[in-house]
């Protein structure tokens, strides 16, 4: 039995495409220069402000609120000008009390009698005319004035003076440069201990107790007069007699400055080596006494002017 004999597949002929043109050979690249920086544009020159237009006349607006502004801070420094002042005034100011670098301070009160107990340095003490009583104090070893003030009196009057180096004290014996100027009639107690001490102008009773130091008085007219003075100097000068006066002086140097006193002194001296001179006229009758008592020491009495 004869099989089928399978078709025999007709072979493809393969599609030709056109010959492709013939490639022209192209030219070698050309180098190139390198690339130059990018310089950029020269920055315009900011647009010029136009000037701010000045008004010829201020509006009237503006001239009374100026006005109210200088009036406004004019008060305002019165204001704080009169309460430094008044600060000062009550010694509650940010400076020190009665004090050499601010001036002379009232103190408060009209005392008939002072008392300058343990006081130290240099005081000077002036009567004045004035019914008010004023001070000054520079504490020793300060730059910066300190405070005087009055204590309160004792059971005989006497108003004692105190001293404070700073605000807030405490207030305590005077030491370093103090004056006082006090109504001339001031009864003065004074306990110094050393330093220097100067007087003039007073017709108070005096009561003296000095001790190292030197006393300079001028002008004095009290009526009745205690001056102690050990190991010091003192040059007592008396403008007025006094009605009663006695010097007490050891291992001191002291010169007694008297007026003429119409009748003359009643003068009752003891010494002890001493050297006395006594160049006014004595008469035991005398409306004036004074009494001398002078041991180890120097004492001249000489005419006021002497």
């Amino acid at each position: 039995m004869n099989e089928p004999v399978p078709p025999h597949p007709e072979p493809s002929v393969p599609q030709q495409s056109a010959p492709a043109a013939p490639r022209t050979p192209s030219a070698p690249p050309t180098p190139s220069a390198p690339p130059r920086p990018a310089v950029p544009p020269p920055a315009a020159p900011p647009p010029a402000a136009p000037p701010p237009a000045v008004p010829r006349f201020a509006p009237p607006g503006g001239r009374r609120r100026a006005w109210r502004f200088g009036a406004a801070a004019a008060a305002l420094l019165l204001v704080g000008v009169c309460a430094v002042t008044l600060a000062g005034r009550n010694g509650e100011g940010p400076g020190p009390g009665p004090g050499a670098g601010d001036g002379p301070r009232a103190l408060p009160g009209s005392p008939r009698a002072l008392l300058l107990d343990g006081v130290s340095g240099r005081v000077e003490i002036v009567g004045s005319h004035d019914s008010t009583a004023t001070a000054e104090y520079l504490p020793e070893g300060s730059e910066s004035p300190g405070l005087v003030r009055l204590g309160p009196a004792g059971s005989d009057g006497v108003v004692p003076v105190r001293c404070a180096v700073a605000p807030g004290g405490p207030y305590e014996r005077c030491g370093g440069r103090l004056r006082l100027t006090v109504p001339e009639d001031t009864a003065l107690t004074v306990r110094q201990e050393s330093g220097e001490i100067a007087l003039s102008g007073l017709r108070g009773d005096l009561a003296l107790s000095l001790a190292s130091i030197r006393c300079t008085a001028v002008g004095l007219r009290p009526e009745h007069a205690t001056v102690s003075v050990r190991s010091g100097s003192a040059d007592l000068g008396f403008a007025a007699p006094p009605g009663d006066l006695t010097v007490e002086s050891a291992s001191a140097s002291v010169a007694l400055r008297l007026p003429d006193g119409g009748d003359g002194y009643d003068f009752d001296s003891d010494a002890a080596s001493a050297d006395v001179r006594i160049a006014l006229p004595s008469r035991p009758d005398a409306d004036h006494r004074v009494r001398l008592r002078t041991t180890s020491a120097s004492l001249a009495v000489l005419p006021a002017g002497g």
